[in-house]
């Protein structure tokens, strides 16, 4: 994934509003907001960070 964004950085958009909607639903499901919101943002970084970077990388590596 990450390789096709830094090709085509427009398509970039797409998983991260993606990633929103599902973290909106699962909140509003009843899912604990802590564990949707730090899921979300590996998710999210995943899909911004460079490839091989480790900038804002999340403790643990996930």
């Amino acid at each position: 994934m990450r390789a096709l964004i830094d090709e085509h950085p427009h398509l970039g958009v797409e998983p991260v509003l993606r990633e929103l909607h599902t973290a909106l639903a699962a909140v509003d499901g009843g899912a604990p907001l802590d564990a949707v919101t730090e899921r979300t943002l590996v998710l999210v970084r995943r899909c911004l960070v460079p490839l091989g970077s480790t900038v804002d990388a999340p403790k643990g590596g996930h």
